[in-house]
């Protein structure tokens, strides 16, 4: 175990977990700057998907979440 503090930051937390997904999964995995980047525009994005959906984006239910993120991520990969 290789346990790293990330201070509440999202963006630490993000690489953090992406150096750790990289270590012990032997792929190749886009940098955390961006994931980091990805990460931001998401949440940039994430009110308009919701109102899309007619959903406050802060309540909106794990499985609808869920699909909103794959939808996003295959929109532009």
């Amino acid at each position: 175990m290789d346990i790293h503090e990330h201070g509440g930051k999202a963006e630490t937390a993000v690489r953090e977990t992406r150096d750790w997904l990289a270590n012990v999964s032997r792929r190749q995995i886009s940098s955390g700057d961006k994931i980091a980047r990805s990460y931001e525009q998401f949440v940039a994005d994430l009110p308009a998907l919701a109102a899309a959906l007619e959903f406050d984006p802060a309540k909106i239910p794990y499985v609808d979440f869920e699909r909103i993120v794959v939808g996003w991520l295959t929109r532009d990969p």
